[in-house]
């Protein structure tokens, strides 16, 4: 019985020795500090040349671990002292002995604390707390600190405010829950188009050409850091690769590619309607290039459209469609916005076919004038998986925002979102609007160089005003995965 008793025990022993070890383990690595530190060797920092909202940290390890640096701004003094410490965390530079880490999401002429967490799967160390300070922002910069109207835009958002500047050089902004710049890249030609991605970098259209707003020959990819990660330019490849002009649009399809809109051309013998025997007619296309600079798969307006026997074309040749926006879908069919026939197509991903429209004189959906929309941009699968678009109003100048939950079965289009905003927000061109967080709505105002901003029923929450052209600007949740690390 004593030695039952003693084996009973050693089971016990032995469970909760098992449990702590599950419960003190998280994804791999060991909470809490280090019994015997791990060797965090010199440690230097240095703001990167030509950023001052970028700076590298150089560390050395006397072992292969990871590194990261935790860092919050320094409220000594400051009236929000009474307010918690905000921490932010860099990314990883993992299994290395030597470690080159940029921090990020700063702003200008803050004052930062900071310390090196090493880690390996057992625990984690920690460097002695050190501190820097971030200069202004230079002045030739088109950023100046954003004007609102209204305290309540800061903070009505989580995450981040992406936007470009269109001239040359142009600039590629982010600006935090705070209305603060937190991160800015040059890059020496005009940004057309900018998309920043689901996988944390920015595509790009970009030209030398700084007066044409949409219209680009060059595709490039970059990640936080300013890295190049994918680049081509028109004729790259010749007619294998990029070859014709992009405009309006540029994002990934689900494939990891990329996706573009294109002007097309094509010579049409027009007499029977007034024209010549060879018109030349400029319509619009999608085309899909690799990571390898190839194109994969094109389509074009003229596949599915005959001009000749379009109405008006003689009018309308040299602008058939003006395509402005480009979405897939999670079944690979693609959301193209027309802005001259005021509507969105569906096409078929693989076929190219003409699946429906939505809008218009001649749509599918049998929208009621209400709910009708008029040179619209942005149209998007937004987060409740609903067909959103910004309602340019060229019909009556006043601007709206309509999300449609669209029943492919019984061809209808019902109103979610459905609001219009004040006629002094008018944007005639450009411009688009987001849902935040499932709870808000942003409207980029390229007329105005402003962003607003809404609830869902279109209450008036406030304005963020730039200083520099707008063409879109969108939201993202975060600037690089903050899962990676034992916070």
């Amino acid at each position: 019985m004593r030695n039952l008793n003693k084996s009973k025990r050693s089971c016990i022993v032995l469970a909760l020795v098992l449990s702590c070890f599950f419960a003190c383990k998280k994804e791999n690595k060991w909470e809490g500090v280090c019994v015997t530190l791990h060797d965090i060797g010199t440690v230097s920092m240095n703001p990167v040349k030509n950023n001052i909202l970028k700076y590298e940290v150089l560390v050395s390890t006397e072992k292969e671990l990871d590194v990261y640096i935790k860092y919050w701004i320094d409220r000594k003094g400051d009236l929000d002292s009474i307010n918690e410490k905000q921490f932010y965390y860099s990314q990883v530079s993992k299994n290395k002995k030597e470690h080159q880490i940029l921090l990020m999401n700063l702003k200008q002429n803050t004052a930062y604390n900071y310390v090196v967490v090493a880690q390996n799967d057992n625990c984690k160390s920690y460097s002695d707390e050190k501190e820097f300070k971030t200069n202004s922002i230079p002045y030739y910069l088109p950023f100046n600190h954003p004007k609102t109207d209204s305290t309540l835009v800061k903070n009505v958002f989580k995450g981040y405010m992406s936007s470009h500047s269109l001239d040359i050089p142009g600039y590629l902004f982010l600006i935090d829950n705070d209305m603060d710049l937190v991160w800015y890249h040059e890059v020496p030609r005009s940004i057309k188009v900018a998309n920043w991605t689901d996988q944390n970098t920015v595509l790009t259209i970009l030209s030398v050409n700084a007066t044409k707003y949409t219209r680009g020959e060059e595709i490039a990819e970059f990640d936080l850091k300013g890295n190049i990660l994918f680049r081509t330019q028109k004729g790259a490849k010749g007619d294998k690769g990029l070859d014709k002009i992009l405009h309006h649009e540029i994002r990934h399809d689900n494939d990891n590619n990329i996706m573009a809109l294109t002007y097309e051309e094509g010579g049409y013998d027009l007499t029977s309607v007034g024209g010549t025997a060879e018109e030349l007619i400029i319509g619009d296309g999608i085309i899909i290039i690799d990571k390898e600079g190839n194109k994969v798969w094109e389509w074009s307006v003229f596949d599915v459209m005959d001009p000749v026997t379009y109405p008006g074309i003689m009018d309308k040749r040299k602008d058939w469609f003006h395509a402005n926006s480009l979405w897939q879908d999670e079944n690979g069919d693609f959301l193209i916005s027309f802005r001259t026939t005021n509507q969105v197509w569906k096409i078929d991903g693989e076929s190219g076919e003409l699946i429906w429209k939505l809008g218009g004189e001649d749509g599918d959906f049998n929208l009621p004038d209400s709910l009708k929309f008029y040179g619209q941009h942005a149209a998007h699968i937004n987060s409740q998986g609903d067909l959103m678009l910004l309602d340019n109003g060229l019909s009556d100048s006043i601007p709206k925002v309509k999300s449609f939950t669209i029943d492919e079965t019984n061809m209808t289009a019902t109103p979610q979102i459905n609001f219009a905003m004040p006629k002094e927000f008018y944007s005639g061109v450009k411009g688009c609007a987001y849902l935040i967080d499932n709870e808000y709505v942003m409207f980029c105002s390229s007329d105005k160089r402003r962003v607003y901003y809404f609830d869902l029923d279109g209450n008036y929450l406030g304005q963020l005003e730039t200083s520099y052209k707008l063409y879109r600007a969108e939201y993202m949740d975060e600037m690089y995965d903050s899962s990676e690390y034992v916070k």
